[in-house]
């Protein structure tokens, strides 16, 4: 069935083809028919009207005799062209234009005058009128024709030959039923040793192309189980990664959460011991009567104080208690302080004095991230100074970091080494599991600024009002 229809598409396909190349070569063949019949009926014309001036000032001359039937006689063995060819000569009279002769067919008539208006005698109005050239319309047969006229203005006569249209189109519709039949016969012909010859090969072809096509069906359905496979991979790690990144947030909030328990342990318990034992040692060195005990119990006490402060300094590397007690703005002072101690760096904390509610888990989290910020600003900024700002807006509170140090590119891996291998990676991502934010801006030479935002505690049993 498929070869059928192969076929028959194939055999309208040439006979269309064929049908249009026939067309277009009869179609210019006929409009060159026609010019050639518009000069050669222009041609005749002209002669015609070039013949009777001559003939009629011949005929003025003194002398001359009389022409046998008149001058228009004369010229009328001149004027047979085509079976259906006419000349006719007429001049005007009033509104009427009278015939003089018409020529058709080797028949001479004398029609009856007609009005000069008439629409059927429109070649014979122009060339009265003083006008050459050729019209193509209907004639007073109601026949469609080409005519030339003129006018002989020594005799003021108009001269008009005509041929029928269906004469000139005649051989090119002879010509185009004989191609169509011949195309006919062309394209049955054609499509007969198409179907012989292409058969074998349009079979191999099907049967290649229906192989390919199942290649590349199987191809399709190994690709698609292959992007299925990768998308549940993808969703399995954005889950793991949810997960890390859960657990991550969780170890970092446990973290603090034991650095203050130790913190405080250490506060509560090993430095009232040592508050203590050095009360007891005290009240030896009170009791003791040689120089020499006095001396073992004074170092004792000096290794005492000395285990006191390494005690007191670490509890404040562990959780502040500066920070808990009077607020963020106070710890952030506080860290600015022992930096500023520590390295050769200006430090200046400025806040706007309004309530900071934040849970005790997220306050250390802020805390530490800023810590972190000012401990890259000393260890890579190459900064004399910095700044931190803090205040409270649209129920978020707000961070400022910023220095006038070297600066970086942010998308050229920006400094990652920070203290307790943090990285500004594991900052952000600290930053964001307690709901915040972290917006960096640097460019070489220009120093840095990190927005820090982190929304206010909302729930009353986990607030703490933080000045």
């Amino acid at each position: 069935m498929a070869g059928r229809q192969r076929t028959f598409l194939f055999a309208c396909g040439m006979l269309v083809f064929a049908a249009g190349i026939t067309g277009v070569v009869i179609r210019f063949l006929y409009q060159s028919a026609l010019a050639e019949t518009r000069v050669r009926l222009t041609d005749v014309v002209r002669t015609q009207a070039y013949l009777l001036e001559s003939l009629g000032r011949l005929e003025e001359q003194p002398g001359a005799t009389g022409l046998p039937g008149g001058v228009f006689a004369v010229t009328l063995g001149l004027t047979q062209f085509g079976r259906s060819g006419e000349f006719t000569l007429a001049r005007r009279e009033g509104e009427s234009i009278v015939f003089l002769l018409r020529h058709r067919t080797a028949q001479l008539e004398h029609p009856a005058p007609v009005p000069l208006r008439w629409d059927r005698v429109e070649p014979m109005r122009r060339g009265l009128a003083g006008q050459s050239g050729t019209w193509i319309g209907a004639d007073y047969r109601g026949e469609i024709v080409l005519a030339a006229y003129d006018y002989v203005p020594q005799m003021e006569v108009g001269i008009v030959a005509q041929i029928d249209l269906a004469e000139i189109r005649q051989p090119f519709v002879r010509a185009a039923v004989i191609a169509a039949a011949v195309t006919l016969v062309l394209v049955a012909l054609g499509a007969g040793l198409f179907v012989r010859v292409s058969n074998p090969f349009i079979r191999r072809l099907e049967s290649r192309v229906a192989q390919r096509t199942a290649d590349l069906a199987r191809a399709n359905d190994e690709l698609q189980n292959e992007i299925t496979e990768r998308l549940q991979v993808e969703q399995q790690l954005l889950h793991h990664r949810e997960q890390l990144r859960s657990l991550a947030a969780e170890l970092a909030l446990t973290e603090e959460r034991e650095r203050r328990r130790i913190a405080t342990d250490l506060h509560d318990h090993i430095s009232q011991t040592l508050a203590v034992t050095q009360m007891k040692i005290d009240a030896l060195g009170v009791m003791a009567e040689g120089a020499q005990q006095q001396e073992y119990l004074s170092q004792i006490s000096s290794y005492i104080d000395q285990m006191d402060e390494d005690i007191r300094t670490l509890t404040f590397q562990l959780s502040p208690p500066v920070l808990h007690e009077l607020g963020l703005a106070a710890g952030v002072r506080w860290q600015a302080e022992q930096l500023e101690a520590q390295h050769d760096i200006r430090i200046t904390v400025a806040d706007d004095s309004q309530a900071k509610p934040l849970h005790d888990d997220t306050l250390a989290l802020v805390f530490r991230a800023i810590r972190e910020l000012l401990m890259n600003v000393v260890k890579h900024a190459s900064a004399r100074n910095a700044a931190v700002r803090l205040w409270r807006e649209d129920g978020h509170i707000h961070a400022l970091v910023q220095d006038d140090g070297v600066g970086f590119q942010p998308g050229d891996s920006p400094r990652v080494d920070l203290e307790d291998g943090f990285g500004l990676f594991s900052v952000r991502e600290r930053i964001n599991s307690i709901g915040g934010t972290l917006h960096i801006e640097s460019s070489p030479g220009s120093g840095t600024r990190v927005h820090v935002t982190v929304p206010l505690q909302s729930d009353p049993q986990l607030r703490k009002e933080v000045r």
